[in-house]
């Protein structure tokens, strides 16, 4: 699912919170969160994921690199139950001040 668009400036460290809360069926939690950054060009790159202490929000480091690069951030979330959902979201890096 497509999560939302968002612009940074260049040279931003942005740490995106995904919240999976309202997906997760009732008594299960996260088991892993990956992320990756399409298209393999993209100068901008992304960190480890890391989950909150209940296992239902996911952290997810972002460095944004040149200005007028687009990438999408693909997010795969796996639950306790045996569930998928795979996300994105839209990037745009843009000069300082324009975002």
């Amino acid at each position: 699912m497509l999560l939302g668009t968002r612009n940074y400036a260049n040279n931003d460290v942005r740490q995106l919170i995904v919240n999976y809360c309202e997906w997760l069926l009732p008594g299960y939690v996260l088991n892993t969160v990956t992320a990756s950054i399409t298209p393999a060009t993209a100068q901008s790159t992304v960190g480890a994921v890391t989950l909150d202490a209940e296992k239902m929000v996911a952290y997810v480091p972002v460095t944004c690199a040149s200005v007028n690069e687009s990438f999408t951030l693909a997010l795969q979330a796996t639950d306790t139950f045996g569930q998928t959902v795979n996300d994105q979201i839209n990037i745009n890096v843009v000069a300082p001040g324009a975002t």
